[in-house]
């Protein structure tokens, strides 16, 4: 069944990423066009888009009722972007910034007017249109204002829609102080807690609760966050809606991520031929980053926003407390203060062993995935990730904690013969302690020094598919449930 979809994001690949939210607004949209449906993507015009270039068309002006005020605003389209149709809204007060969300570890003060303005923007779009989406798919607490939105002004001017709220990480909930509420034109009772209200504050992710469906990025992050570890406060909420809240996980782009076609990587290799991987790409990998090239050693790379959400916390500790023998780490990423001069500290006193690249660097990046022999994810909870997945598309075996997508996506190692019966991808552990990492660590460094065995571990990797045709078929059957 052909259908028309909208999709809505604080940030889309290739035009605009902080992290994975825009990976996923480009390559989810891509799978469901690519399987015959018309799909549009709308998203903020940051400056950031404007510089890389594209060529922009003026689709429509709307008039936008914000703050007390009328306010026109632009739908641009990128005329020549051919995976799906792009739409932008463009309004330079807001988003004409150096970058999308704030600076350093302050958001700016106006995030949530700017995304208020998107969402209604998106609704002016829609009442706008004679032919109207038959399903609009909202993604994280930036278009957590639709629904409300949606039911006081709009759902006259445009009748009933089939809506679908993805929460990609519940941590960021776009959570303001009462009085910042006053300003978005809405009734008081959205305070209530059934509603946006929270403990003397609002939360604009509740809102997207009250759309047909509610989903996030994997089956065991759905289950998890309506527990009071998970639930960053609203897990009764999300308790109240589970007869309609999903998991579905996110998949990869094998277009983007594969080592046989890789520009940036030293050597292309394959399933059919990996020994590239060890005998090019590592010992490059080692001599970029500044690590003793040596071959025995098991080299664990890291690619993350460096945030305790990522168990860079665990990561610190286990170097302070001393560093698994014959193992080296190359981590690149970029996040909070604290950490950047933590790891600064521990690489100068760790040189050859530990290199930390503070840098956003895609290319760089790409050449962990190939060269590193293991992938460390040791997330304090993740809902779904992408980078154990891409680990696995480029031969790498992730070691990871047993939490959310990580969960869902990796088969961990529980004895040796599982690797020789096809069925171990990785390395899971459960404990949140650097103990428990450093214990599996040794445990991947034990099983990599058999070369046979870790071939085949690696093989086992190749032969997994994430693809986003699989995601995008369980998406379409939500969609379609909601009519």
């Amino acid at each position: 069944m052909y259908m028309k979809i909208l999709f809505a994001s604080s940030e889309v690949s290739p035009f605009a990423k902080t992290g994975g939210l825009a990976d996923v607004s480009y390559s989810l949209p891509k799978a469901l066009k690519r399987q015959g449906n018309d799909v549009s993507v709308i998203t903020p015009l940051y400056r950031t888009t404007i510089d890389k270039g594209y060529e922009f068309e003026n689709i429509i002006d709307l008039k936008v009722d914000h703050l007390g005020k009328t306010v026109t605003v632009e739908i641009m389209r990128a005329s020549a972007f051919n995976d799906f149709n792009a739409l932008f809204v463009r309004y330079d007060p807001y988003f004409d910034r150096e970058t999308l969300y704030g600076k350093e570890d302050a958001e700016f003060n106006d995030n949530l007017f700017r995304f208020a303005l998107f969402t209604r923007a998106i609704l002016e779009l829609i009442a706008s249109l004679e032919d109207k989406p038959d399903v609009i798919h909202l993604n994280d607490w930036h278009t957590g204002l639709f629904m409300p939105y949606y039911k006081e002004y709009y759902q006259r001017r445009i009748g009933q829609i089939r809506t679908i709220f993805t929460i990609h990480n519940l941590g960021y909930q776009g959570r303001y102080k009462i009085e910042m509420f006053k300003k978005l034109n809405l009734p008081d009772r959205y305070l209530k807690k059934d509603y946006l209200g929270e403990d003397g504050t609002f939360a604009i992710i509740k809102g997207g609760l009250m759309c047909d469906a509610v989903n996030t990025v994997s089956p065991t992050y759905a289950r998890e966050i309506t527990t009071p570890d998970f639930g960053y406060g609203i897990e009764d909420d999300l308790k109240r809606i589970e007869n309609k809240l999903y998991g579905i996980a996110n998949g990869i782009d094998y277009d983007l991520w594969n080592p046989a076609t890789d520009k940036e990587i030293p050597a292309n290799y394959s399933r059919d031929d990996f020994s590239p991987k060890r005998r090019v790409c590592k010992p490059q990998l080692q001599k970029e980053v500044g690590l003793e090239v040596r071959d025995d050693a098991l080299l664990c790379g890291m690619v993350s926003r460096l945030a305790k959400q990522k168990g860079v916390d665990l990561l610190i500790e286990m170097f302070l407390d001393g560093i698994p023998d014959d193992t080296q780490f190359v981590v690149l990423g970029t996040g909070e203060q604290k950490y950047h001069m933590s790891l600064r500290d521990i690489t100068l006193a760790n040189k050859g062993r530990i290199s930390v690249i503070i840098d956003f660097n895609l290319p760089l990046a790409r050449r962990i995935y190939a060269g590193s022999d293991v992938f460390l994810i040791p997330s304090l909870y993740e809902p779904c990730g992408l980078s154990q997945m891409i680990a696995m598309a480029y031969g790498t075996p992730p070691i990871a904690r047993k939490t959310g997508g990580l969960n869902d996506t990796i088969i961990g190692i529980t004895r040796p013969e599982d690797i020789l019966e096809n069925k171990a991808t990785g390395f899971l552990f459960s404990r949140y302690d650097f103990k428990s990492l450093r214990s599996t660590i040794e445990i991947a460094r034990d099983i990599f020094s058999d070369r046979d065995m870790w071939q085949k571990l690696v093989i086992n990797c190749f032969e997994q598919n994430f693809s986003w045709d699989v995601s995008a078929n369980l998406y379409l059957e939500l969609y379609k449930e909601q009519g």
